[in-house]
């Protein structure tokens, strides 16, 4: 069985949307206050008045801007930015409004509710986007920091630099270093799931499928079996399954091949290596997905050198 037959389920999931009425909530891991009180792991869900609060559309800052009348800039928080402003076109637009431009939760008790994890980790899904809260007479709007790019799309549009290739893995393995350190796989790296901000700022999106470390994977969430049975007696499954799925990612990078391209191939197949144009990056994929009981960590790809000499700042090195 090939190695990449996992792979199918993912594209699915991305071409047939309607498969599934509601993914996965996430875990309680990310401390959210209003979310620990639902089921987890089901895959129907019903939709709340809260829920939609967590769970609205995405929506571009300067359209919401657009719906205030006399919007004044009043200062800039450590998240955020505050603008005065009167909405127009509703029953309440006399009254005066506060308008918060967030890159993270802002509530109606001054509560800011952590959707990113040290800076490396957020949930789109989840994150707030257009929230309009009334508190004590006074609409607080919460807008979405806004993402230029997530990989996949950047990859249609663009081919990435050897330095831009490594700024993108290291960010990924800090991360997935942090949500291993917490007891959580990630089970989906994928390049829709790796968000590129206007900034050029790295984050690692789609923590809907995050499982317990230790959690039996099923075939839905990773490699067939054969691909287990070398795994590491010190090392959980899901570790050396997110260094895997992050090597198919690098090898999307650096060969410019897209699914369908490669999918009939195993990892180790001569086309998918020379399809590789960089000679330390080839051997860095074959170190991520080599099927062997010396498999790395996200800890141990950080320590290799093309990543570890690393000098960007941010994805478009300004």
């Amino acid at each position: 069985m090939e190695y990449l037959d996992y792979f199918d389920y993912n594209f699915f999931l991305r071409t047939h949307p309607e498969t599934f009425t509601r993914r996965f909530p996430p875990p309680n891991m990310l401390k959210f206050t209003r979310l620990n009180n639902y089921p987890q792991y089901k895959r129907t869900l019903s939709i709340t008045q809260e829920e939609n609060v967590l769970r609205a559309v995405r929506i571009n800052t300067n359209e919401v801007l657009k719906q205030f009348d006399k919007c004044e800039f009043k200062t800039n928080g450590r998240y955020w930015q505050i603008y005065s402003a009167i909405e127009r076109g509703t029953e309440r637009g006399t009254e005066k409004s506060v308008i918060v431009k967030v890159s993270r939760y802002l509530f109606k008790n001054e509560y800011v509710n952590e959707m990113e994890i040290d800076g490396l980790i957020l949930d789109k899904d989840l994150f707030a986007k257009n929230t309009r809260i009334w508190f004590n007479g006074i609409l607080h709007v919460a807008v979405m920091e806004e993402y230029e790019y997530d990989l996949m799309n950047f990859l249609y549009n663009k081919e990435p630099t050897y330095e831009q290739i490594t700024f993108v893995i290291s960010n990924v393995c800090k991360a997935l270093k942090i949500l291993h350190s917490m007891g959580y796989a990630h089970l989906n790296v994928t390049p829709d799931n790796i968000l590129l901000s206007h900034e050029g700022f790295v984050r690692l999106g789609g923590l809907s499928r995050a499982r317990p470390l230790f959690q039996k994977i099923t075939e839905e969430q990773g490699p067939p079996s054969d691909y287990n049975e070398f795994e590491p007696p010190h090392q959980a499954p899901g570790i050396t399954l997110d260094v895997y799925s992050l090597g198919i990612c690098l090898f999307e990078m650096d060969s410019g091949l897209k699914w369908p391209e490669y999918h009939p191939f195993k990892v180790n197949h001569y086309f998918i290596l020379n399809s590789m144009k960089n000679k330390d990056l080839r051997e860095l994929f074959q170190l991520m997905t080599y099927p062997g009981p010396a498999r790395f960590s996200p800890g141990d790809i950080l320590r290799i050198k093309p990543i570890r000499e690393c000098k960007m700042k941010n994805f478009y090195n300004e």
